[in-house]
């Protein structure tokens, strides 16, 4: 009988991968894989389907997910954080 085998990982993201380079000149993120490039601003920014929480970069939200920022669901997907009546983010 073959054994299976499963390889099962995980990453633990810091603010302190993030903070020190956000916003800051392309060469202080050159070879980073926690924030790219932005060839409009010439400045390091979050990668794709990720967002600026102001401390790191996490994953853009889907469908139902509570939000707290406009920026904070998955806009390829073309998901918006809906503010309700009182001006309060509410989900995605």
């Amino acid at each position: 009988m073959a054994s299976q085998t499963s390889i099962v990982g995980s990453v633990i993201l810091s603010a302190s991968l993030y903070a020190s380079m956000y916003n800051q000149s392309c060469s202080a993120c050159q070879e980073n894989r926690y924030q790219t490039c932005s060839s409009t601003t010439n400045t390091c920014q979050c990668p794709g389907n990720s967002y600026w929480n102001g401390s790191m970069c996490p994953l853009q939200l889907f469908q139902n997910a509570a939000c707290s920022q406009i920026d904070a669901c998955r806009s390829d997907l073309n998901l918006s954080c809906i503010i309700n009546s009182y001006g309060e983010f509410t989900q995605c």
